[in-house]
């Protein structure tokens, strides 16, 4: 199945088969805060426990 950009942004697509009636959405994820989480916490951690 291709899905063609024109059909997305017309809303000619429906992905509501997908997800199961009743299940809980998250709240989208800001790609600054998914960097900081994953990746600059992570770094500084181990750069601090190197400089002790």
């Amino acid at each position: 199945m291709t899905i063609r950009r024109e059909d997305l942004d017309a809303g000619r697509v429906d992905f509501n088969d997908i997800i199961e009636p009743g299940t809980k959405t998250i709240e989208p994820i800001h790609p600054g805060e998914l960097l900081r989480t994953e990746w600059l916490e992570r770094i500084d951690g181990e750069v601090s426990s190197r400089a002790a």
